[in-house]
């Protein structure tokens, strides 16, 4: 189940934004694939957070579903999680264009699985759901390329569900307008490896 674990606090990190104070919230899908077991899985993401120059508060939720899988054609195996965030952070401006970045935060992780009889529909699963609160924690390093486009890498340790989890991420975010971003980005955490889509809306 470690996989579950750490999928389920996959977004489970901060979007900073140094050196101004303003408010955002930001909608993102994501999709990848379990390279193990050659299963996909995809999800969405909602975060917000308020800056206060270098200083951040953020939260967000996020829930993750992997495809389900049929056992001998006679049961099909569906799982996923939900986990909810808050957190802060900070930023120090080590150049121009460049901050260092780090965040911890609180995390409660649900993991839910269940096997469907096939025959008549019904749940027969005897894995039991798992729920648990944990803490995370970031680094990681900002680029501002331009002034609509910008660059981050992040690495985030993870300790929840009695699990300890490491996963990097790589985002790129262009700004269309002052108030809206879009960004792409590539998550591995590892070895189950996902790419993002998200819109952000700075008010």
């Amino acid at each position: 189940m470690k996989m579950l674990y750490t999928l389920a606090l996959l977004g489970a990190s901060p979007a900073f934004s140094a050196n101004d104070n303003h408010c955002y919230i930001e909608a993102g899908y994501f999709q990848g694939e379990i390279k193990t077991i050659g299963i996909d899985f995809d999800g969405f993401e909602l975060r917000a957070g308020q800056t206060f120059g270098n200083w951040m508060l953020f939260g967000g939720y996020e829930q993750t579903d992997i495809a389900p899988l049929d056992i001998a054609g006679l049961f099909r195996l569906e799982s996923g999680s939900d986990s909810l965030r808050i957190g802060g952070g900070y930023a120090w401006p080590v150049h121009g264009r460049v901050d260092l970045v780090s965040g911890a935060g609180l995390v409660k992780a649900d993991i839910y699985t269940g096997v469907i009889d096939l025959a008549n529909g019904n749940d027969v699963s005897i894995i039991p759901d798992e729920s648990d609160n944990g803490y995370f924690v970031v680094v990681g390093v900002r680029g501002r390329f331009t002034e609509k486009l910008e660059g981050e890498f992040r690495h985030r340790f993870t300790n929840v569900l009695a699990d300890r989890a490491n996963d990097w991420r790589v985002d790129l975010r262009y700004a269309i307008t002052p108030a809206f971003a879009i960004g792409i980005g590539y998550r591995d955490f590892e070895g189950d490896v996902a790419s993002t889509a998200d819109l952000r809306w700075n008010f």
